[in-house]
């Protein structure tokens, strides 16, 4: 499997972000939604501001 982790700088540093496939879940739980739908929903702009938090969130803690 291929590395899907993108490191960036956020708050005061630079940090890892990957949304680990063991994470999917939680997201989903967590949202409502399937992960479809929220691929769905970025793509059209139709997004809820808790959507990204938690996609931030997550995406932080599976890149340790």
């Amino acid at each position: 499997m291929s590395d899907t982790s993108h490191a960036a700088f956020f708050g005061n540093a630079e940090h890892t972000f990957r949304l680990a496939p063991e994470l999917i879940p939680e997201l989903e739980r967590v949202t409502g939604a399937g992960i479809g739908v929220l691929f769905q929903r970025v793509g059209a702009f139709a997004f809820h501001h808790a959507d990204l938090v938690e996609v931030i969130r997550l995406g932080l803690i599976g890149g340790g």
